[in-house]
């Protein structure tokens, strides 16, 4: 997921249901843009992989 996930609650709804099916979830955005700690923690619990970047192309490569 790429852009503003600190305030999307598009993404916020999207990284629940995608957490039950055990997806690698990437996060890219700049640093004061980043999902909230709460829902990473989350996720993180529930023994989802959570990758948080800026660098999109490193991104992009990983998720081939």
């Amino acid at each position: 997921m790429v852009g503003d996930l600190k305030n999307g609650r598009t993404v916020h709804a999207l990284v629940e249901l995608l957490s039950l099916f055990g997806s690698r979830l990437y996060f890219v955005s700049p640093s004061p843009l980043r999902m909230p700690e709460g829902i990473t923690s989350a996720l993180k619990g529930k023994g989802i992989e959570v990758v948080e970047t800026e660098d999109l192309k490193k991104a992009a490569s990983e998720t081939i």
